[in-house]
């Protein structure tokens, strides 16, 4: 059993020695290559940093931007999924399988154009349009999740409701939406990845006026190690947590599923 668990824990060594070599540099002005530990730890001036305030802003631009991109994919991604498990055929497949090319698209193709678009609409520069840029690329991430665990799960359950008198609008809400929380939140998960580390989108369609950590990051990473370092503290932080989050909540999930086989 522990040679099962041998490389996670090699790994989250690893990732460990990694933070807190992140928090030297944070302590230390410099450490010059090729050292490991700085020499001198100094704290002072760390909380008068001229770009503290900026940086935070960012955090707070690219949390927003994010938020909205996974409110707009799943919009879409929900009806969509559920219409193309329910009705499955040639065209439904090809449907589903030309749903992919944001994936394989380069960035730059939905950037300029929506770049063009927004301009004319006077729409550029907002977080809205930030958003709605990223999700033309993160969409897939958002779709594929739900699709196929409709696909593996099917909707027999949904059918027993039918047959009891439920409405299609009842039957959604009390069995459909309850099982979609799992591949919804792993959906999230990976839309917020894709939102949080964009840099070109974020760059272009906000207009220096949604400026989000990966825009604020680059002029910034030179400047000072202690920046640097912040700035990959909160990225290393940040997806760590909701990756916490969706395992306690597959954790809460299979106990249910436990107790409920034992009753």
């Amino acid at each position: 059993m522990k040679q099962k668990y041998l490389p996670y824990n090699i790994l989250n060594i690893f990732y460990l020695i990694l933070f807190f070599h992140l928090v030297f540099w944070l302590l230390a002005p410099r450490i010059p290559f090729p050292e490991i530990i700085p020499d001198v730890v100094n704290m002072a001036g760390l909380l008068d940093l001229q770009n503290f305030k900026l940086v935070f802003l960012a955090l707070l631009n690219s949390l927003i931007v994010a938020a909205l991109v996974i409110a707009i994919n799943l919009i879409f991604a929900l009806p969509i999924a559920l219409l193309l498990t329910k009705y499955q055929n040639r065209t439904t497949n090809l449907i589903s399988s030309i749903l992919y090319i944001p994936i394989l698209a380069p960035v730059l193709l939905p950037a300029f154009g929506l770049y063009e678009f927004f301009i004319r609409t006077n729409f550029i520069g907002t977080y809205v349009a930030v958003a709605l840029a990223q999700s033309t690329i993160i969409f897939p991430y958002m779709l594929k999740p739900i699709e196929n665990y409709l696909r593996n799960r099917g909707y027999y359950l949904e059918q027993i409701a039918y047959d009891l008198g439920e409405s299609n609008g009842r039957a959604f809400f009390k069995v459909t939406l309850p099982a979609l929380y799992s591949p919804i939140i792993f959906g999230s998960f990976l839309c917020f990845i894709g939102s949080f580390n964009d840099y070109l989108i974020a760059f272009l369609i906000g207009d220096l006026n949604v400026s989000t950590l990966s825009v604020v990051l680059y002029p910034l990473i030179q400047s000072d190690n202690r920046i640097t370092s912040i700035i990959t503290i909160i990225i290393y932080i940040a997806p760590l947590v909701l990756l916490v989050i969706y395992s306690a909540r597959l954790k809460i999930v299979k106990k249910a599923g436990n107790l409920y086989a034992r009753n």
